[in-house]
């Protein structure tokens, strides 16, 4: 009788004869990566219950080196970083840093962007263009489109690129195949359906193709209402200004009425003027007739009567009878002129 019949509690659920007992999850990221057998979602829920020790500037850079001569290794960082929800953990941190140690070993010399919120989308946009168009070798190449990946991905948990932004870059940098099957040994390209699935929080939408028409069709039918309001506001604008143009008409119709106005009060003002003038000399005239005339009547008619009554008067004996004609002379004189100045009315 075999051990196992004599010990019935040595066979437990978890341990079957003949079946080979589970190896326990890799306890670090460096572990996990070198593992020839690891998958993400165990080690992730492993390291949130024990939290791996930190990673030296050294171990970063060894596992830079690493990945640049493992395939598996990379495929399996990509997909360790594909079940992240954020940077918040240490193990998010790891991964992450090890994601942009091996990306700036593909263009050393370039200035690599922080990828921060701060960053803008046009310096992540120029650094994932730089990976995809550098001149290399197919397997170099393939490392680069992989590390335009990671810089994409690690923008997108550190809050440097929002959903809408994070699918448009990786439309551009990983354009979805109608058909055909990737080549052996083409480069690493993520779950891209499932990528767009997370991102548009639409699990059903898992093949590339599909997810990348429901994100542009939402852009076009956006784009679409954001158009229809600019139309409604054209519309606004275009009778707002007819009606502009009708009180720029009307305005300029009341501005040649008031200028007509102007013009003909101007040619009464002149008319006026001239037969003021006119007026002015005419009474002039009539003033040097007056005067001629009233010295006439003074030096010419009663002065010399007002002599003769003078005259008159101081002679021995006295002349009545001349002083009562020259008089009555003068009276005639006087009453002549009081009637023509009587008939100038």
């Amino acid at each position: 009788m075999s051990e196992t019949a004599n010990n019935p509690a040595s066979t437990t659920p978890e341990t079957k004869p003949g079946a080979r007992p589970k190896s326990p999850p890799a306890a670090t990221l460096p572990e996990f990566l070198r593992a020839a057998k690891a998958a993400p979602k165990p080690f992730l829920a492993h390291a949130r219950k024990s939290p791996p020790p930190s990673l030296s500037d050294f171990d970063l850079h060894e596992l830079g080196v690493f990945l640049e001569t493992h395939d598996k290794a990379v495929q399996r960082l990509a997909s360790l970083l594909a079940e992240l929800p954020d940077e918040n953990s240490l193990i998010a941190r790891q991964a992450t840093q090890v994601a942009e140690a091996f990306t700036r070993r593909q263009i050393p010399t370039m200035v690599w962007p922080q990828l921060r919120p701060e960053t803008s989308v046009e310096q992540i946009g120029h650094a994932v263009r730089s990976l995809l168009a550098t001149e290399r070798d197919p397997r170099k190449r393939n490392q680069g489109r992989t590390a335009a990946f990671f810089v994409l991905w690690v923008a997108r948990l550190r809050g440097a690129l929002d959903g809408e932004a994070l699918v448009g870059l990786l439309l551009f940098a990983f354009p979805p195949k109608l058909k055909g099957r990737p080549k052996p040994g083409q480069a690493y390209k993520p779950d891209f359906g499932a990528v767009l699935a997370k991102l548009l929080h639409k699990q059903g939408f898992r093949d590339p193709v599909l997810a990348a028409a429901v994100h542009y069709t939402e852009r076009i039918e956006a784009a679409n209402e954001e158009s229809r309001a600019l139309t409604a506001e054209v519309d606004r604008l275009k009778q707002q200004a007819v009606q502009l143009e009708a009180l720029v008409r009307e305005l300029k119709e009341q501005a040649a009425r008031d200028d007509q106005a102007l013009k003909d009060k101007d040619k009464i003002i002149t008319q006026l003027t001239q037969d003021l003038a006119d007026h002015k000399a005419v009474s002039r005239q009539a003033m040097q007739r007056l005067k001629a005339r009233f010295n006439g009547l003074l030096q010419g008619e009663l002065s010399p009567l007002l002599r003769d009554v003078h005259d008159s008067s101081t002679m021995e004996p006295v002349r009545t009878h001349i002083i009562l004609d020259r008089v009555e002379t003068a009276q005639k004189i006087i009453g002549k002129e009081s009637l023509w100045l009587e008939s100038l009315d």
